[in-house]
């Protein structure tokens, strides 16, 4: 209902003003509602160009949130342990193709600010991460460009798959499906011995061939129900 009087602005003669970001930090590729904030007022949004940013009130405004040596990061994807602690991914791509080159994990404890996670800057995989999920336990898997890594303490990541990543994502029961290389996987109880490969091009299952790139969602309600989105190469134009 707010958000239908707000739309109703113009009829009402009300007058506008631009509330920020004011830098123009282009798209925004993940935004959460901090957990450290009970009243549930605050919201973290990852930019492309422009950094991460915060808002106190629900979007009305927002301010950059700073990082270590002033970088402005290329953020991709935000996820928030049970603790607080907020991590952020950078490099952007699209259909593995990298627009913006990224410089690893950064992480962020409440009042300070984002931190490199060393162990992503010197690793080339991280140059450019689609997607970080944390599962109910606080295990954060990352898609990166060279393959899909986990870690359980946020600094020291182990790789699962390798070849390019393109979507990770977690249920309430522990499953993790994923899309690596030209193939997707499915691990029902979230261990990494007993995947099963979905696009077989069998009946019930995903196709095999005809696609370029692949995301998942699990439904919060039904770990069994989950949602696949295609995207088909783009023509050669050679």
């Amino acid at each position: 209902e707010a958000y239908r009087a707000e739309s109703t602005g113009s009829a009402l003669n009300l007058n506008w003003k631009f509330a920020g970001p004011d830098n123009y930090p282009g798209l925004v590729w993940s935004a959460i509602f901090d957990k450290n904030d009970a009243s549930g007022n605050t919201i973290i949004a990852a930019t492309e160009g422009g950094g991460v940013w915060k808002s106190t009130n629900l979007g009305l405004t927002w301010n950059p949130m700073p990082a270590e040596n002033n970088e402005i990061l290329k953020a991709s994807s935000l996820v928030q342990t049970s603790n607080g602690t907020i991590y952020v991914s950078t490099g952007v791509t699209t259909c593995k193709t990298l627009s913006n080159l990224g410089t690893g994990i950064y992480k962020y404890d409440n009042g300070g600010q984002f931190t490199v996670i060393p162990s992503t800057v010197t690793n080339p995989d991280f140059a450019n991460v689609s997607k970080l999920v944390v599962n109910a336990s606080g295990r954060i898997f990352a898609a990166t460009g060279g393959g899909l890594y986990y870690s359980d303490n946020g600094n020291d990541w182990s790789k699962i798959r390798s070849g390019y990543c393109m979507d990770v994502s977690v249920g309430s029961d522990g499953t993790v499906i994923t899309s690596v290389g030209d193939s997707a996987y499915i691990s029902k109880n979230g261990t990494f011995d007993n995947w099963k490969n979905l696009t077989t091009g069998a009946s019930g299952m995903l196709p095999k061939t005809g696609y370029g790139w692949i995301v998942f969602a699990i439904a919060p309600s039904d770990p069994n129900v989950i949602y696949a989105s295609f995207a088909t190469p783009l023509p050669d134009s050679r």
